[in-house]
């Protein structure tokens, strides 16, 4: 019963720091509103939708993300002194057993409330999903309209948008008295039975409304809106934002619509009549004069208080989603108090591959850390000291602590080979710096100091140890840089043969876009002109042995035929890469004997092995498709299909491509583009031309990658 009143009194307090919480992003909000209020209505609906997302995304949210302190101090760690109980006395026994103690009668409130809280959020999300398993009976039933006349008249209205093709379904029913737009996966318009006796100027109008809210997604927002509020049905911001969002909607719509008809009081008519028709039972949140305030909607018309919407500008998304995303992470994560540290515990072992006591200060006691600090106070470039507090305080968890003095070493001494220890090179792990504003502070202040101190080996070398797990790129540069500041120094080549090695991992099985990024990392290697990197790199490429080139039994090692083929393949091409590699070693400084000697070692020992066992030429290769661009000889432009022109729809049509030996297009497997781009873009790859691909002087098949353009002029 305990852990029950337990487990209750922190999803009560859950619900109510995630309510409080929520209610600090809707006070931010209402502000920006009310400056936004004479901008028109879509500004102001996108504003309260982020605060709807917001909203939802809180209780997610605020368990996930690490916890941020609002007071910069740091409470020291309680340590709590043991117990001291002593045995009773004789004296002090009882003569005779205590009466057994009466079961409380207190009420468990909290399980009753969080009990009562459920049933209620269930009834509300169930009575969403009736609504919607309504809506999609409706939908489901309604019977598709085939009316010339009244889909040209959508067409026109939804080119007039920029919504284009294709058009949503137009359907009608007999199940709802008004118009309305809902639907998943394909939203559709939904007519009444009697649409037939309506007048032109009606039936523009309500196309023109119901696509408004198929444009602007109002229905899926307004089911999100909807559970938002079961969830929530005891904040009061719940409720307000989903009336809000209802309200603006309409408001978008209506002005929508008004700009297609150009009349407001016959249009207020057409609302005052489907509010008249509507009946007592639910409708769809996204139905023509479903709003209570039909009235407020009739008075702005007539008062011509509304502007013609214009759709929100990349742009002004972006702004939005630049104000909105660090307002939802504070929200989140913002924590009051002070951050505490993690209690003393000495026996902790320090997470490392290495003996505890191959970390400096790892086996320090509290009272020689305390003379430590008190040597750094006197002085602080004493490097020994500062080794022994940040591996101290690493394994004893005093992770704060220990960030503040790897990175007072960092800024003062980047060339120290303290940065060298496992407590000090660990701090390049995002796991064991939780606070991204740290990590990013580190990561900063190693750039800065390669940067301020080009020619210090040791410095390019430590920055480059740092960032060899976070950034393979920028490891590579660095140690590439120390290189250069120190040729001799053999440190930084064997930790670029290591960089290379894992990008050179040459043609794997089954995973053809890692054998491209191979065959791209070869060929920018042998554009280099480090001969020494280079040819040792080309001798640790090659493989372990050479009894494949004499092996004629494909089953000698075991396995089938299909892996062995594959073994000795891959094996083949890793001999091929040796021997660019060391050739091209050899180009680069031929004064050294060591590279052409192994070039040649390495060819007596595969040329006359190979000689009886002729290379099995595949069926089909893959190739990276900017490489087999090269071999293009014929690529006549696409015909911009008419329909797609007068919608101006452009983009990228990308397709997987056979190209037979001769170098004709067989076949053609679409990857991703437009509908009303694809066909023209297909005939356009079937009349490619390529120069024949040779393979051990044969010509074969290749798999590749194409991509056709279609951009219109500005």
């Amino acid at each position: 019963m305990l852990e029950l009143l337990r487990a209750s009194s922190g999803a009560l307090g859950f619900l109510l720091e995630v309510s409080v919480r929520a209610f600090a992003v809707g006070l931010l909000a209402a502000p920006a509103a009310w400056l936004l209020r004479n901008r028109g209505p879509e500004l102001r609906h996108a504003l309260w939708a982020a605060v709807l997302a917001a909203m939802l995304l809180l209780p997610v949210l605020t368990p996930l993300l690490p916890p941020v302190y609002l007071s910069a101090g740091i409470a020291a760690p309680e340590i709590p002194s043991p117990a001291i109980i002593l045995p009773p006395r004789a004296s002090q026994l009882p003569s005779h057993p205590l009466p057994a103690p009466r079961p409380s009668r207190t009420v468990a409130w909290p399980v009753l409330l969080l009990a009562a809280y459920l049933m209620v959020a269930a009834i509300l999300l169930l009575r969403v999903a009736v609504s919607v398993r309504r809506t999609g009976r409706i939908l489901a039933a309604a019977r598709p309209l085939r009316d010339e006349a009244l889909l040209q008249a959508m067409a026109d209205l939804s080119l007039a948008a920029g919504r284009g093709f294709p058009l949503p379904p137009l359907c009608e029913s007999d199940a709802v008295p008004v118009p309305f737009a809902a639907g998943w996966r394909e939203p559709a318009i939904v007519l009444p039975a009697n649409w037939r006796e309506w007048d032109p100027f009606r039936q523009r109008a309500v196309l023109a409304h119901e696509l408004a809210h198929l444009r602007r997604l109002d229905w899926p927002l307004s089911v999100m809106a909807a559970m938002n509020r079961a969830v929530f049905f005891f904040h009061p911001l719940a409720w307000f934002i989903e009336r809000r969002l209802a309200a603006l909607a309409e408001e978008s719509c209506d002005a929508s619509a008004l700009a297609v008809s150009g009349d407001p009081r016959c249009y207020a008519a057409v609302l005052f009549d489907f509010a008249a028709q509507l009946p007592n039972r639910a409708v769809p949140a996204t139905a023509m004069a479903r709003s209570s305030k039909v009235g407020v909607r009739i008075e702005r018309l007539i008062s011509a208080n509304l502007t013609v919407p214009r759709p929100l500008g990349k742009l002004t998304w972006c702004a939005l989603a630049a104000l909105a995303l660090p307002v939802l992470y504070a929200a989140a994560s913002l924590q009051p108090g002070q951050q505490p540290l993690p209690p003393v515990t000495i026996e902790r072992q320090a997470e490392s591959p290495f003996p505890r006591n191959s970390i400096p200060g790892a086996n320090t006691t509290p009272q020689q850390a305390a003379e430590l600090e008190q040597r750094l106070a006197q002085n602080p470039h004493d490097l020994d000291a500062r080794a022994r507090l940040i591996g101290y305080y690493f394994s004893n968890g005093y992770i704060p602590r220990w960030l503040d003095h790897l990175t007072w070493a960092i800024d003062n001494h980047p060339e120290a080979s303290l940065h060298e220890t496992y407590s000090s090179r660990v701090a390049a792990d995002r796991a064991m710096v939780q606070d991204a504003g740290v990590w990013q502070r580190l990561q900063d202040l190693w750039r800065r100091k390669a940067i301020e101190n080009p020619s210090n080996v040791d410095v390019l070398l430590h920055a480059a140890e740092f960032f060899r797990t976070i950034d393979r790129l920028e490891s590579r540069r660095l140690f590439e840089a120390a290189r250069v500041a120190a040729p001799e120094d053999r440190r930084a080549l064997g930790a670029l043969v290591g960089i290379w090695m894992i990008d050179l991992r040459l043609f794997t099985r089954d995973f053809p876009e890692q054998d491209r990024r191979a065959e791209e990392a070869l060929d920018e290697f042998l554009r280099g002109k480090d001969a020494d990197l280079i040819g040792n790199v080309g001798m640790l490429v090659q493989p372990k042995n050479l009894d494949f080139l004499v092996d004629t039994n494909p089953r000698a090692h075991g396995g089938n035929e299909e892996f062995q083929r594959w073994r000795v393949e891959m094996q083949r091409r890793q001999l091929n890469a040796s021997e660019l590699l060391l050739a091209r070693a050899a180009q680069l400084d031929p004064s050294n004997p060591k590279w052409p000697e192994a070039l040649q070692k390495l060819r007596s020992l595969t040329q006359p092995a190979a000689a009886p066992v002729p290379p099995e030429t595949p069926k089909r290769i893959n190739v990276g498709a900017g490489v087999q661009e090269r071999m293009l000889i014929e690529s006549p432009p696409p015909k911009y299909p008419p329909l797609a022109r007068q919608a101006r729809i452009q983009g990228d049509v990308k397709f997987s491509i056979v190209i037979n030996p001769e170098g004709d297009v067989t076949f053609v497997t679409l990857v991703s583009g437009h509908p009303l781009l694809v066909q023209a873009a297909v005939d356009a790859v079937k009349q490619y031309r390529y120069r024949p691909t040779l393979l051990n002087g044969q010509p074969v098949e290749v798999a590749t990658q194409v991509t056709v353009p279609f951009r219109l002029p500005d």
